[in-house]
């Protein structure tokens, strides 16, 4: 349920019809490795620290995380957070290209995303062609004279990454090549990048933000910055982390991410 408090806190609570959990047990619930009884662990899993993570971000907010509970009934969680009335003042980066002459190749095989990214751009007067594969692509960028940009989401790009980068650098008269990925994504193999190659670790991306990419990567001078600059966030190469997580598909998911950045990594399937 949510609702909205006299005091002006939203209050979001989730109830289940479970096992429920005792009054003893309450006070265990918040605590980093903790959980309601050492059976707990072997019969449903988990490692203790869902709720406390819960808890202190809802805490940093100004709000609280708080349960209550009846055994064999069932748990009711319920988060409390301040609403602040604040005005909407935003102040869009002006658009230093003029957006309407520009044609432009959108290679994304997720019709959301694409959907996102071509009505944004639309929306700026730009001509923008779209396929799902990048066989088809290649077609296109060959038959098409005046491409002035190519934008690919790595995600959809089914095959060898490094291949298809080696075809586009073999071109001729290559327009610019945007390739957005996830922070975690780049595990290429070229030394030396094209020039006009342009990687960003920005997804998710708003309608809105596609024009501002166009046009802050159309606005570049010679200036490039290397794929492997592009993280943002701190550089973690060489950091040993502990991953708390019972979860053998998720183990290996984190660790493989993490081992490609550089890291070191311990796992700990539960609190002890």
């Amino acid at each position: 349920t949510l609702k909205l408090s006299s005091e002006n806190n939203l209050e979001i609570c989730v109830e289940d019809s479970g096992i429920g959990i005792s009054s003893e047990a309450i006070p265990k619930l918040f605590k980093a490795f903790s959980q309601a009884s050492s059976s707990t662990n072997r019969q449903y899993g988990g490692t203790g620290l869902g709720l406390t993570i819960s808890k202190q971000l809802a805490q940093l907010m100004d709000g609280d995380l708080t349960a209550t509970s009846q055994t064999n009934i069932g748990s009711a969680f319920t988060l409390t957070l301040p609403l602040i009335a604040g005005e909407l003042n935003i102040s869009p980066q002006p658009l230093t290209q003029k957006m309407d002459h520009l044609q432009g190749l959108l290679v994304e095989d997720n019709s959301i995303y694409a959907e996102i990214a071509l009505s944004g751009l639309r929306q700026r007067g730009i001509s923008m062609l779209h396929t799902k594969q990048t066989t088809k692509a290649l077609e296109i960028i060959n038959s098409t004279a005046n491409l002035d940009f190519i934008l690919f989401d790595l995600a959809s790009i089914h095959g060898d990454v490094n291949r298809l980068l080696a075809q586009l650098e073999a071109m001729k008269d290559l327009p610019a090549c945007i390739f957005i990925h996830s922070a975690t994504f780049l595990t290429l193999n070229h030394e030396h990048w094209h020039p006009n190659f342009t990687f960003i670790a920005e997804k998710p991306l708003l309608s809105s933000d596609f024009p501002r990419l166009i046009n802050n990567v159309l606005s570049q001078d010679d200036d490039q910055t290397d794929p492997k600059d592009m993280h943002h966030g701190i550089n973690i190469k060489g950091m040993r982390i502990l991953l708390a997580e019972d979860n053998s598909i998720n183990q290996l998911v984190v660790k493989k991410l993490l081992e490609t950045q550089g890291c070191v990594l311990d796992i700990a399937e539960d609190g002890a």
